[in-house]
């Protein structure tokens, strides 16, 4: 893992994964890859932005989920999360797409 950070506006990492499987026959062998860059942005204190892209060659599948988040008061936050997958293995195309809002609000009585 590989991670840089700007305080306090920004900061990115890599994570790679080799997995090499040797198995007895009759299994086949398997080579897996997972790479997975992270990125996220702070515009102030109620704004945020993280981005997670990963490339997995177990399911030959390529992801990316990005999320914006605002912070309206303590404890109480707007989540709009963007999801899109694709296959890899002979043409790229969208496998599953997701567009999401979540909304939390801390109510103290």
């Amino acid at each position: 893992m590989m991670s840089w950070r700007l305080q306090p506006y920004f900061s990115a990492s890599v994570q790679i994964n080799y997995d090499k499987i040797n198995l007895p026959d009759p299994y086949p062998d398997a080579s897996i890859w997972l790479i997975g860059p992270k990125f996220d942005v702070t515009f102030n204190k109620n704004i945020f932005w993280a981005t997670f892209v990963q490339y997995s060659s177990q399911r030959d599948n390529f992801s990316i989920n990005t999320r914006l988040q605002s912070r309206f008061a303590p404890l109480s936050d707007l989540f709009v999360v963007y999801n899109d997958n694709y296959f890899t293995d002979n043409i790229f195309a969208p496998r599953v797409r997701s567009f999401n809002v979540k909304l939390t609000y801390w109510i103290n009585i």
